[in-house]
């Protein structure tokens, strides 16, 4: 044996192929590095192992049964490592710890795995946070549809969506009349649900290449629905947000909007209004068209956010768009704005072109159940060449109180006194004078109102002085 090892040494400059040789030899402590050198100079790498102690032949041998135990039934194996694996908090696990898991999972046997084991919820959103590619995979599929009733895998997978090929499972489960799962759950599987069939953006919608091939090879079908897809704003869901250091108590029947939190968002690589609207053709008919189907596709948006509870209560498609009018320091926002903005630019087009047909667009804007769409009707009042200034007048002294002097349509109304204040009747001037002087009634405040008299008087004093400021500003004084 010593004689074919120093040949095999010798020989390994004519033979670089020639792998390195290993020997487990044992030895006592005393002798140890002794025994190491005699091995190396035969061109050897040792592994001693002492007779006894952290050095002995324990952990060789422990490392054998379990390969044994392994060779003989690798799933039953890989089950009792995992799950000792995922009894601790994974949240502080180390990554040597999330990499042995990743090993096991990458097995043929991992849904079922998952599924018997069924792990806490809370592993969910730390495997998709260290890229393990459980939920990236269908095999988390059994796991959730095993939990689909618990309120923290409801939250855990809207901040990790299921992969598409998982929902079969999870359809199943939420349709099986045994499951245990309240409105609420349901309504935010739903929410979770329709937000995965939005799926993430490709990388670069169709409006750019359509734009890239040439606007003339494009049906105009095509290309309206190019625009739409692009500004189309999506459901998208998440965790919840909660304040750090506090804790909630748990809730017997947890509502939809504290599992899933709910927004809306275009495709992000979207171009400018400016931009898509530079590259539209200057035809009317064209333009006409794709206005109605941006409206219709806001109204969608709009009436499924209704649905989620987005603009319930506090109505945050109002939020997205601080104003209809275009301002530099909303260039940057998300959400509704960029399709309101689209639409408020393209209609300004259609007015200057058939204003007549503007006309009958705008007004049918005016009657609609959402305030966002409202508050576009009103913007486009303060076109001169489409409104006469009796129009817009009779149009904001028919506001009822709420929608005159409170939030979602005060931008749009204090915009129009100002600047078309000096085209509206004497008589109409003097009807919205007074209800201005008159101010907002304390009634339009919540019953549980609890502010003094005096700071009351101040709220509605300022409601009155900013509009009348705004007005004065735009030279509306000489018209009082």
């Amino acid at each position: 044996m010593r004689y074919l090892l120093e040949a095999l040494e010798a020989d390994r400059e004519r033979y670089p192929d020639l792998k390195q040789v290993y020997a487990i030899a044992g030895a006592a402590d005393a002798t140890r590095f002794t025994e190491e050198a005699l091995w190396r100079a035969k061109g050897v790498e040792p592994v001693i192992f002492g007779s006894d102690g952290p050095h002995g032949y324990s952990p060789l041998y422990d490392t054998l049964r379990e390969w044994c135990s392994y060779a003989e039934d690798p799933t039953a194996w890989r089950r009792e490592r995992l799950r000792a694996l995922l009894s601790i908090d994974l949240a502080k696990a180390s990554d040597h710890w999330l990499t042995e898991i990743r090993d096991l999972l990458s097995h043929g046997d991992a849904g079922g795995l998952l599924k018997e084991l069924s792990p806490a919820p809370a592993c969910l959103p730390v495997f998709a946070d260290r890229g393990l590619p459980v939920t990236s995979s269908p095999e988390a599929a059994g796991w959730i549809a095993s939990r689909i009733a618990d309120p923290a895998m409801v939250e855990a997978c809207a901040g990790a969506a299921p992969h598409r090929d998982a929902w079969w499972a999870i359809d199943m489960a939420l349709a099986d009349p045994t499951a245990r799962l309240t409105p609420d759950i349901r309504r935010a599987w739903r929410w979770i649900r329709r937000a995965s069939e939005n799926g993430p953006h490709p990388a670069l919608p169709r409006w750019y290449d359509l734009r890239r091939r040439g606007w003339g090879d494009a049906l105009a079908s095509e290309r309206r629905a190019a625009v739409v897809d692009v500004l189309r704003p999506r459901l998208r869901v998440a965790k919840p947000l909660r304040w750090p250091g506090l804790t909630e108590e748990a809730e017997a029947s947890p509502s939809a909007a504290n599992l899933v939190r709910v927004d809306y968002e275009p495709h992000h690589n979207r171009p400018s209004s400016h931009e898509l609207l530079q590259s539209w053709p200057r035809d009317a008919k064209s333009e006409e068209g794709l206005l109605l189907s941006l409206i219709e596709a806001l109204r969608e948006a709009l009436e499924e956010a209704r649905e989620v509870g987005f603009i319930d209560g506090f109505d945050r498609s109002l939020w997205d768009v601080p104003a209809v009018s275009d301002h530099p320091q909303n260039r940057y926002r998300t959400g509704f704005y960029p399709i309101v903005r689209t639409i408020a630019d393209l209609w300004a087009r259609l007015a200057e072109a058939v204003p007549a047909r503007a006309k009958i667009i705008a007004s049918a804007w005016g009657h609609s159940e959402f305030a966002l769409i409202r508050r576009l009707y009103f913007h486009a009042l303060n076109d001169a060449g489409v409104f006469s200034g009796e129009e817009a007048a009779l149009r904001l002294l028919e506001l009822d109180d709420a929608s005159f002097w409170l939030m979602h349509l005060r931008r749009e109304t204090m915009r129009l006194l100002a600047e078309r204040w000096a085209d509206f009747p004497s008589l109409s001037r003097n009807r919205l004078s007074a209800r201005l002087f008159a101010g907002m009634s304390r009634s339009l405040l919540p019953a549980d109102d609890t502010l003094s008299e005096e700071r009351w008087q101040s709220l509605r004093d300022h409601a009155t002085f900013v509009r009348l400021s705004r007005i004065l500003n735009a030279g509306g004084g000489a018209h009082s």
